[in-house]
């Protein structure tokens, strides 16, 4: 069995109590046009990281903005890829919404300005509920939120997700399938580690083929 030390996932608690607040002040348009949200039946966007396109809104498009406000930075591609990407795909509104963190809003916001995307900051919080399956509460932000509190509530709520990812890890030896802890943080990175990051472990140890097998 290959077990991971602690170090990272405490250096890592470490680096986001000192990150810089998510800047939340006022950078809204006075009126937004109607938005279209377009669902491909996925139970989230970090599945596929699916961006929409222009073919896949009605024929009189030309009426409506183009948005998706539900999207993930925290699985394969990074913030400002992700809108990048929705830049080359017409979307024109996007919410970040990664699991537990708010690390990436910055990165998309700089980046949306420059390709003219505009991000509204999100995120999907993670909730449990007695009696009840797990709970993702999606939350979107006006300016004076909190950040500094909201953040707080989020580092727990991370530890807590560092804590699930090692039981996955535990429950994956028992099975005679061994992944370094370390190294699904490292595949994390900023994100705080979940399903997403042991999928992509398992697809890089040869252990399944990919993301769909993984999560079956």
């Amino acid at each position: 069995m290959v077990h991971g030390s602690s170090n990272g996932g405490k250096k890592k608690a470490k680096k986001a109590a000192k990150r810089k607040p998510v800047n939340l002040q006022p950078q809204y348009p006075s009126k937004f046009p109607k938005v279209v949200h377009v669902d491909d039946g996925d139970s989230s966007a970090v599945d596929e990281h699916h961006v929409v396109s222009h073919d896949m809104y009605p024929s009189n498009h030309a009426e409506y903005a183009q948005g998706d406000f539900h999207m993930h930075s925290d699985g394969k591609f990074r913030p400002s890829e992700v809108i990048a990407k929705a830049a080359a795909n017409g979307v024109v509104y996007i919410s970040l919404t990664d699991h537990d963190t708010m690390a990436g809003v910055s990165e998309a916001m700089d980046t949306g300005r420059a390709l003219g995307v505009f991000v509204l900051p999100g995120v999907e919080i993670s909730a449990e509920e007695a009696g009840a399956e797990n709970l993702h509460i999606l939350g979107y932000f006006c300016p004076g939120t909190d950040s500094v509190a909201l953040e707080a509530k989020l580092l727990a709520i991370r530890q807590a997700r560092h804590k699930r990812g090692k039981e996955m890890l535990r429950k994956l030896a028992e099975m005679g399938i061994h992944l370094n802890w370390d190294r699904v943080l490292e595949i994390a990175g900023e994100a705080a580690p979940g399903r997403p990051h042991v999928a992509e472990a398992l697809v890089e140890g040869g252990h399944v083929s990919n993301f769909r097998e993984a999560f079956s």
